[in-house]
């Protein structure tokens, strides 16, 4: 063979390698773009509640391919290379987790999640720096304190359809997850509107400063993991007062048939303790993927007001187990309470919201 021929079938073969390595990204981005995100991280949960490790590894691989700053698909990609009993993935995953946030990794919660791997001697060296890292920044920040004032804080109305100022109207406080915002609830707003509900998303007062997102998000108490304080019972009393602060002012701005409050995970916890000790001013109460923290002595007995809880089969943030329970527990108190199952993650989608309106109109 010539040395022309063998060059021009090196410079093929060397094309048809390019095209096909383009055509792979191709395929990739495509995927990759079309995909849910939030879809994609709920697998991975289910999955990995499920002890499919080798596929929850890759819907967060897949999830952490958009998301290179998520430091909790990084985490549980860390859990789940110490569940297929490799030390230095889940080593250097847990490190790179730790570099993305300022969550404090207690060793305690550490040496339990990370137990199959952590007397290796390839998980001990990234374990090591993780924790100097925490005592690095332990003498950096300070101490934090804190001080109350008097604030504004906002919330987004969506008014139904052909709105009649003199009509009367149901009202539905929805309460945003932690980490969450009015902004991206809205999306849930379009089956009250249409069934002729107020819907109102207040926001949480308090920003939770290790977002990833563009926006800022909020939670319904003072998180702050770096100093131990996440139910911080203080700002949980000045979140109530404010609901019902502004249940009486909306009253006051609308023609309210009935008012309803509702919550989505965090929220759902703070609708069930706001609701629970305020029966007098609310018709019913609906708890997203949420559970039930407040103690029993505060729950007054054989209430009257209707509960509804909801909650996914497979949910791996507040467990399955979390929702039966706040469910038990109010109906053996006597409660008038439904709970409805439903099979998915920590997630609220159209059907889940239509069974609630359904359950609100016609119990």
């Amino acid at each position: 063979m010539s040395r022309k021929k063998l060059f021009l079938m090196l410079i093929l073969g060397l094309f048809l390698i390019s095209t096909n390595v383009i055509s792979i990204e191709i395929e990739t981005a495509e995927r990759l773009l079309n995909e849910d995100n939030q879809d994609i991280l709920q697998r991975g949960y289910a999955a990995y509640s499920e002890e499919n490790f080798a596929k929850a590894l890759e819907y967060f691989f897949d999830y952490w391919q958009t998301q290179r700053d998520d430091y909790n698909a990084l985490y549980f990609m860390a859990l789940c290379y110490n569940q297929l009993n490799n030390p230095e993935l889940a080593g250097r995953f847990f490190l790179e987790a730790k570099k993305r946030t300022r969550t404090q990794f207690s060793k305690e919660n550490s040496e339990r999640n990370f137990s199959n791997v952590w007397e290796e001697e390839a998980f001990q060296v990234y374990r090591d720096e993780v924790f100097e890292i925490i005592d690095s920044r332990e003498r950096e920040r300070g101490f934090m304190s804190y001080h109350e004032i008097t604030s504004k804080i906002r919330y987004r109305t969506i008014l139904p359809d052909d709105f009649d100022p003199e009509k009367e109207y149901p009202v539905m406080i929805f309460l945003h997850g932690h980490g969450g915002s009015p902004l991206n609830s809205s999306t849930l707003s379009e089956a009250f509107r249409e069934n002729d509900i107020i819907f109102i998303m207040p926001q949480a007062p308090y920003p939770w400063e290790i977002t990833i997102r563009r926006t800022t998000n909020f939670s319904w108490m003072i998180v702050d993991f770096d100093e131990g304080d996440y139910n911080d019972s203080h700002s949980i009393v000045l979140t109530q007062n404010y609901i019902t602060s502004l249940n009486h002012s909306l009253r006051e701005q609308y023609n309210v048939s009935s008012f309803y409050l509702s919550g989505f995970s965090q929220g759902g916890y703070q609708t069930l303790s706001i609701g629970l000790q305020n029966q007098d001013i609310f018709d019913a109460l609906i708890c997203f993927g949420g559970g039930l923290a407040l103690p029993e002595f505060l729950i007054p007995e054989n209430g009257e007001i209707p509960v509804l809880i909801v909650h996914g089969e497979s949910d791996m943030v507040v467990t399955f187990e979390t929702g039966v329970d706040a469910y038990e527990r109010l109906k053996a108190m006597g409660y008038n309470i439904e709970l409805f199952p439903f099979d998915g993650a920590h997630e609220m989608s159209h059907e889940i919201i239509e069974k609630a309106i359904e359950w609100m109109m016609f119990r």
